[in-house]
């Protein structure tokens, strides 16, 4: 008698899309790591410890309005934004970035986990090679409720982080409400990378569901 075949169904999946810029981002590069920071103070748990810390984010919080220096970096977002749509969602609703800051982590400083409110969609382009030096971006999986099983060894069914190296010109696009966190850097280079949210400003819902939402329609009536 032979055991009964069993399959795994890994259903509703999170999509994340990474996409490479193959142009030249040297002078963004520079450009990022000159402009005013302000410091931001964060719990965080290492060791099972709970402590403080700081990481650094710009002062401006909106560099793809107020900056001319990065409409490169700017367009080459935008394509990746509608690409993700269509690939991972099946959707053409065009989507606006809305808020866009630049994240500056020293030796020893790490970023807390969180989601970002107020927002679809959201990325984070990265202006060097993640790993050794420079710490990756990791996710967190919603806890399932009520119970905490200990398995004997971590898969992608059952982990509840996963980290997600990435290359030098790499924008990683994800749903904002997705938790994330950035670990320690125990490397001994700054990590900088650039964040984006986004929002719709088309459709969005159903009207027979009683669901519908447009932002910019609903705008226009109201002036």
């Amino acid at each position: 008698m032979t055991d009964p075949q069993a399959e795994i169904f890994p259903i509703f999946p999170t999509p994340i899309m990474t996409i490479v810029y193959s142009g030249d981002f040297k002078k963004e590069f520079e450009f990022i790591k000159n402009i005013p920071y302000d410091a931001k103070e964060c719990m965080f748990v290492q060791n099972k410890v709970v402590k403080t810390g700081s990481h650094f984010i710009s002062k401006n919080t909106y560099l793809f309005k107020d900056y001319k220096e990065l409409t490169t970096l700017r367009k080459f977002m935008e394509k990746s934004l509608a690409t993700y749509m269509e690939v991972a969602l099946s959707s053409k609703e065009p989507l606006t970035i809305t808020q866009s800051w630049t994240n500056r982590n020293p030796p020893g400083t790490s970023h807390h986990q969180h989601t970002h409110a107020n927002s679809l969609i959201s990325g984070v382009f990265y202006f060097e090679d993640t790993g050794k030096d420079v710490p990756p971006i990791q996710f967190h999986k919603t806890p399932d409720a009520g119970f905490d099983i200990h398995p004997y060894k971590w898969t992608d069914l059952n982990s509840g982080i996963t980290f997600l190296p990435a290359k030098a010109g790499a924008l990683v696009i994800f749903p904002s409400n997705l938790q994330h966190s950035v670990p320690i850097n125990e490397g001994k280079k700054t990590r900088y990378s650039l964040s984006f949210n986004t929002f719709c400003l088309g459709d969005l819902g159903n009207k027979k569901e009683l669901s519908y939402l447009n932002v910019s329609k609903l705008v226009k009536e109201e002036t």
